[in-house]
């Protein structure tokens, strides 16, 4: 799913939207960020709505926390290059603006986006906001058309519209 969002707070309520609903599907989910800041920032706004989060240690004052608990249900927060080889039911990608990735060449933000892609066994969820979009949103089209990203819902907050039936469609739905 691809959620345009009007303004930062309009993402945010989004993704913890989309939390609460993976979370009662009994998901394993992962939220992963291009920097450690936004890591934490959201996990603390998770944690201010209720929704218990695990970070990585190396993000925690008590240092004796135990690294992720795969087991757990908690949604793990993370940054990119944390999540290479694991996998979860759903990946959501929060805050795919340039500012987040400014200190990157391009083609290392495609990579780090496939990479982010490849953790989700189930679900993925992609949000921007529609005055500030990623450019590397726009390369993921070809490869829903190309038939590589076989089940697809796309969304975006004016327009609750699924998929084409054939991917041979327009895309223009986006």
């Amino acid at each position: 799913m691809l959620y345009y969002a009007r303004d930062f707070d309009d993402e945010k309520n989004k993704l913890y939207e989309m939390v609460r609903e993976r979370q009662l599907m009994n998901e394993r989910i992962a939220i992963l960020f291009a920097t450690n800041k936004q890591v934490l920032g959201f996990a603390q706004g998770l944690s201010d709505i209720g929704i218990e989060v695990e970070i990585p240690p190396h993000h925690v004052k008590n240092k004796s926390q135990r690294p992720h608990d795969f087991t757990s249900s908690r949604p793990k927060l993370m940054a990119f290059h944390s999540a290479k080889g694991l996998t979860f039911d759903s990946v959501l990608l929060p805050q795919l603006v340039p500012k987040s990735f400014s200190w990157l060449p391009e083609e290392k933000i495609d990579t780090l986006i496939f990479m982010a892609i490849t953790r989700a066994t189930r679900w993925a969820y992609f949000s921007t906001q529609e005055d500030d979009p990623l450019d590397a949103l726009e390369k993921i089209i070809p490869v829903v058309k190309s038939g590589e990203l076989k089940r697809l819902n796309w969304k975006d907050h004016n327009r609750k519209v699924e998929a084409p039936k054939s991917l041979d469609d327009d895309l223009d739905f986006l």
